[in-house]
C-alpha cells in the first residue's frame, strides 16, 4: 500500500475483536465494591479519526504525485507521534484511523497532541 499504514478491511476486523474483549457493562447503579476493584483489569481502548483538511484542493492544485507526498508524510509522522503497538490506518482516501490501548485517556491526548505538534512543524 502506499502509506504502510493498515487498511480499512483490518480496521473492520481488529475493531471487531476489540469489541468481543470488552466486558458488557451491568446498569448504571448496580456496580458494587467488588465490581470497582476489577476495573483497572477491563481494556480500555480509545479510537481517533485524523483527516486532512482540504485533500482534495491540494490534489486539484498540485495533482496527484503531490497528494500521495502528503498521504505519505502524514503515515509517517503517524507512526513517529504514537506507540509501536498502535494501531494506525488508512481508512478512506485521507481519513486515517487510530486504534490505541490506554490505562488513561491522558496518554491518548497526549499522543494525539504529539501529532498535531509534529504535523504543525510542516505547515
Amino acid at each position: 500500500t502506499l502509506t504502510g499504514l493498515l487498511n480499512r478491511k483490518t480496521f473492520d476486523e481488529s475493531f471487531l475483536k476489540v469489541l468481543g474483549e470488552l466486558p458488557l457493562r451491568p446498569p448504571p447503579g448496580e456496580h458494587g465494591a467488588e465490581d470497582r476493584r476489577h476495573e483497572s483489569a477491563v481494556p480500555h481502548y480509545v479510537l481517533g479519526v485524523v483527516d486532512i483538511d482540504h485533500f482534495k484542493s491540494v490534489n486539484d492544485r498540485f495533482g496527484h504525485l503531490i497528494g500521495d507526498e502528503v498521504l505519505l508524510l502524514l503515515s509517517r509522522l503517524m507512526r513517529g507521534s504514537f506507540r509501536f503497538h498502535d494501531l494506525l490506518y488508512r481508512f478512506g482516501g485521507e481519513e486515517f484511523v487510530v486504534l490505541m490501548r490506554c490505562d488513561e485517556d491522558v496518554h491518548a491526548g497526549e499522543a494525539f497532541e504529539r501529532l498535531r505538534l509534529n504535523t504543525d512543524r510542516y505547515a
